[in-house]
């Protein structure tokens, strides 16, 4: 690199750097190498190698959409049929409570815990072993013929319900 000094009219001395190989001179303005200059490139956050088909979304809305009424269905859905678990399971009146409660608490205190997980592990492992895990409990608790048992596998689906 080279420094040429200029002196201006006032006396100030103006430095210019200039690169070996650099033309100094200046550049006329010419409206054809702007026709022939390629345009802008936009940077636009919706294109991009993740953006997903329309198949791909209304799969993954409906997955959505199921699992988040098979949540709002373990929560509420259970309510109508209390009288006959009561009957069935020979469960007490100060005990039934605890057959949507178990649930409930369950599925609150272990939400911030599926999200980390969710950091750590990935979103998609964890959704799936989370409705697997609800799946498996809600299938057992089906088949269970004791209060206490159904109370406990209701507790263990409202953990899977958090991680879904």
């Amino acid at each position: 690199m080279t420094n040429d000094s200029e002196k201006k009219d006032n006396g100030v001395v103006e430095e210019h750097e200039h690169r070996v190989g650099d033309d100094p001179s200046p550049r006329p303005h010419s409206e054809e190498a702007e026709a022939t200059a390629p345009p802008p490139q936009v940077l636009n956050h919706h294109d991009g190698p993740n953006e997903l088909s329309a198949s791909k979304r209304f799969t993954l809305v409906a997955i959505v959409t199921f699992t988040v009424a098979m949540s709002s269905a373990g929560l509420q859905g259970l309510n109508i049929a209390l009288p006959t678990i009561q009957n069935e399971l020979g469960i007490s009146e100060t005990n039934l409570q605890w057959v949507s409660s178990a649930y409930s608490l369950t599925f609150g205190c272990f939400l911030l815990l599926s999200g980390r997980l969710a950091d750590v592990y990935g979103r998609k492992r964890c959704f799936c072993l989370g409705i697997s895990w609800y799946a498996v409990w809600t299938l057992v608790g089906g088949f269970l013929h004791s209060g206490p048992g159904f109370i406990v596998t209701r507790a263990l689906a409202g953990m899977g319900a958090s991680m879904g």
